[in-house]
């Protein structure tokens, strides 16, 4: 079945939330919707075949992200466990608009660092601007995430 036009315009409107986006393509790309779409997400713009493209889970940077992190499930399984939930949620209200896959150490870098001072407080180490700049995108991808549930 070929969704309707209505459907896959949504993907460029600003009214329409974020994780709303993820769904429909989603969505576009497990009926293996082959034409290009356009998906407007925080100012950035992306043409792409929901076919064509990988799933959120099996995406390199996801993949990557999550190989920087496996470290700590041994180390501390419950800060683990936070940290993907975390890493799940910021990539979802993303996606399909990904970082390259270069980015996925600070990636993990700024989560490891997010959860850690709310499991513990505030960590005494020096945080570039770099990093400072994922956290507070990571942030409000999470609470973006939120707001559809609470609406």
């Amino acid at each position: 079945m070929k969704p309707p036009n209505d459907i896959i315009r949504l993907l460029k409107l600003d009214i329409i939330h974020p994780v709303v986006k993820t769904a429909v393509f989603s969505w576009l790309h497990e009926t293996q919707y082959q034409d290009e779409v356009e998906i407007v997400k925080f100012d950035q713009t992306l043409s792409i075949s929901p076919a064509k493209t990988e799933n959120l889970t099996s995406h390199p940077v996801v993949k990557k992200t999550i190989f920087y992190l496996t470290r700590i499930e041994d180390e501390n399984p419950s800060l683990y466990t936070m940290i993907e939930e975390m890493l799940i949620k910021y990539f979802y209200v993303n996606y399909p608009i990904l970082p390259n896959e270069s980015e996925a150490k600070e990636i993990a870098e700024a989560l490891e660092i997010l959860c850690r001072q709310s499991l513990y407080g505030e960590i005494n180490e020096e945080i570039n601007n770099e990093l400072k700049h994922y956290m507070k995108d990571i942030e409000k991808s999470y609470k973006v995430y939120f707001e559809v549930i609470e609406s």
